[in-house]
């Protein structure tokens, strides 16, 4: 077998894969929400699809895993994912801001409104798998790796 093609699933690698979905996902969320901008607030399609992406993750995120040193089981990121869904659904102006920027347009610089996620309000009040956000830019892929 070379060494580049995938390798035989066993439970290790189930637990490291899960790893690695776990730390996508966070990733994932925290770009999501700290880049995406939601003209039209809480009827912007950007922010009805991440409140619909907290639910997917609230019902079908996978339980297995036991989370290993450091690490948060799967059963806690789906938890986490309710959660998420339920602050986004039921407290939507809690995190979401209004901030000025300046944009060119056209070579001409001019003040624009637009409508963002208040990221650092929303890291306090949630955690992805329960674990502080600084533990997620610690670890590092498991099963997703380069043959060495």
């Amino acid at each position: 077998q070379q060494s580049w093609l995938p390798r035989r699933h066993t439970s290790r690698s189930n637990d490291n894969m899960i790893s690695d979905a776990k730390a996508a996902m966070g990733l994932f969320l925290h770009v999501a929400m700290s880049l995406t901008t939601f003209p039209l607030g809480v009827n912007d399609p950007a922010w009805r699809e991440l409140v619909d992406v907290a639910d997917l993750l609230c019902e079908f995120f996978p339980d297995s895993g036991s989370g290993g040193a450091g690490e948060a089981d799967s059963g806690d990121c789906r938890q986490s994912a309710c959660g998420l869904h339920h602050l986004l659904h039921s407290m939507p102006y809690e995190f979401l801001v209004q901030e000025r920027v300046l944009v060119d347009v056209g070579g001409d610089a001019k003040w624009q409104v637009r409508t963002v996620m208040n990221w650092a309000r929303l890291e306090q009040a949630w955690r992805w798998c329960k674990m502080p956000w600084s533990v997620w830019s610690q670890l590092s892929w498991k099963a997703c790796q380069w043959p060495v």
